[in-house]
């Protein structure tokens, strides 16, 4: 048994040496192919052909400077040395990023072989210069020039990039109008660019005039004043003028029925029909009306008798009278009455003078009378004055029936809205935006706007409207009504640096 172990030992030794030898005797390779060759498949891949020159060629159009090219127009081609070639895309590029304009020398590198291709760079898109041609007619001398007869092109930097006719709101002309008779120079603005037409202005002429009584019926004996004609005068460029300073050489009315009076302006004679009344026709027609508490009486004088008694004044609900009145006046005191007539023919008569007593409680300066044909619509203002120094009794003319409002006005027509063409408006630095606001509604008294900007370092703005970008970033122009009603609106910008 002793001896056994003995073995087991040695064999066991043995075994551990024979291990050893294995893996400290150098290996052979085996062959690729024979007898002695390593077990498993025969190896099957192609050697890489070996390549001997490389071709690019750019088929893309030039570049825009300060942008990368487009690799898929790069075309590289290998040619090896069995003769074949490739278009090969595992290349490298020393560039990919067009830096100046020209030529750009970019290198291509394919398995140690290397090409240059030349690109070439171009400017960014940008107009370079503006003409102006004026196609218009003469203006005459004060009217505006407009627009839409210049018409102004951009030319740009690219050769394939075709002139273009800008709109009439792209740009700006200054002077807007004509100043002087003869030549006049007016300078065309687009961005930085200027050019300028030259346009002709002729004299502004009067072509007609005319002249109408507008006062009352005239009393005879009394005499007419400037007051009670009205000359209008019509010009070359077919605007109208209301002149003041005319003669009339016989202002007194003489008699009944139709009187011509003789007005002068200039060169221009009129005849103007005047109808005479004696005294005793104007016939008072004395009315107290309850105006529903209102401490007032309302005193009608009818210019013609006979239809005095045709001529009805009745009271009507306050309530329904408060949506006409606001739409013109701020106001908290108001009486409204409605005329009507009875006889078929009465409608003939108007105007009608009229005459009421001002309420003690209303402002003799702010009183004023208004009409609506049907107290919801826009009233229209009665023109009229008053008749005695207490400016206790008012007159003015009624030329048809409808609602008639007696008011203390204590503000005119406020802004109630600002409206903008654009909301958000994004620029390049160093350009112009002009802000045209629509201020409503068209008959507030006071229409203008003040402008602001939120951030002067990214833009600043005129008092015109004129925003002009300075940085990049973002601000808000605010603009305000100037009437003090609270109304605004807000224009965001955004300044981008190039």
């Amino acid at each position: 048994m002793d001896i056994l172990k003995k073995f087991k030992w040695i064999y066991a030794i043995l075994g551990a040496a024979l291990v050893v030898l294995l893996f400290l005797i150098p290996k052979e390779p085996y062959e690729a192919s024979g007898a002695g060759s390593a077990p498993g498949p025969t190896p099957t891949n192609t050697p890489t052909p070996i390549t001997v020159q490389i071709i690019a060629e750019y088929t893309g159009d030039d570049v825009v400077i300060n942008t990368e090219i487009n690799t898929a127009k790069l075309i590289v081609t290998a040619i090896y040395k069995d003769g074949g070639e490739e278009r090969v895309y595992d290349y490298r590029l020393s560039n990919t990023m067009i830096r100046k304009v020209g030529e750009n020398k970019i290198g291509v590198y394919y398995h140690g072989k290397s090409a240059e291709v030349i690109i070439f760079g171009k400017e960014e898109l940008a107009v370079t210069y503006i003409t102006a041609d004026y196609v218009g007619e003469d203006v005459i001398v004060s009217n505006d020039v407009k627009k839409k007869d210049i018409v102004v092109t951009a030319y740009y930097n690219w050769p394939e990039k075709e002139p273009v006719v800008l709109k009439e709101a792209n740009f700006s002309i200054s002077p807007s109008k004509i100043t002087k008779p003869g030549r006049n120079q007016i300078n065309v603005t687009y961005e930085r660019f200027r050019a300028t037409v030259e346009v002709f202005g002729i004299e502004k002429e009067v072509v007609d005039a005319e002249c109408h009584y507008i006062g009352k019926e005239a009393i005879v004996g009394s005499k007419l004043t400037n007051e009670d004609f009205q000359v209008v005068v019509k010009y070359n460029d077919d605007s109208t003028e209301n002149v003041d300073k005319f003669r009339i050489l016989n202002p007194k009315i003489m008699g009944e029925g139709e009187n011509i009076i003789t007005v002068t302006w200039k060169d221009y004679i009129f005849d103007v029909p005047v109808n005479g009344v004696p005294k005793n026709v104007l016939a008072e027609a004395f009315k107290d009306v309850d105006l529903q508490g209102a401490s007032t009486a309302l005193i009608f004088v009818v210019s013609h008798a006979d239809y005095a008694k045709s001529v009805i004044c009745s009271p009507i609900d306050q309530k329904d009278l408060k949506e006409a009145v606001d739409h013109v006046v701020v106001t908290t005191k108001y009486i409204g009455y409605k005329l009507t007539y009875t006889h078929p023919e009465a409608y003939l008569e108007f105007p009608i003078l009229t005459r009421v007593i001002r309420p003690e409680d209303y402002d003799p300066d702010k009183f004023a009378v208004y009409y609506t044909p049907n107290r919801k619509t826009i009233m229209a203002k009665c023109n009229g004055e008053y008749l005695d120094e207490e400016r206790t009794q008012y007159a003015f003319y009624t030329y048809r029936p409808g609602t008639y409002a007696l008011v203390e006005e204590i503000s005119s027509k406020l802004v109630t809205s600002i409206n903008l063409e654009k909301q958000y408006v994004t620029m390049k630095m160093d350009r112009n935006y002009s802000i045209e606001p629509i201020v409503m509604p068209l008959s507030a008294a006071n229409r203008d706007v003040t402008y602001w900007s939120s951030d002067e370092y990214v833009c600043t703005v005129s008092e015109n409207g004129k925003v002009t970008s300075v940085g990049p970033g973002e601000c808000e122009i605010w603009i305000e009504a100037a009437d003090g009603s609270g109304i605004y609106n807000i224009l965001y910008i955004t300044v981008k640096e190039k």
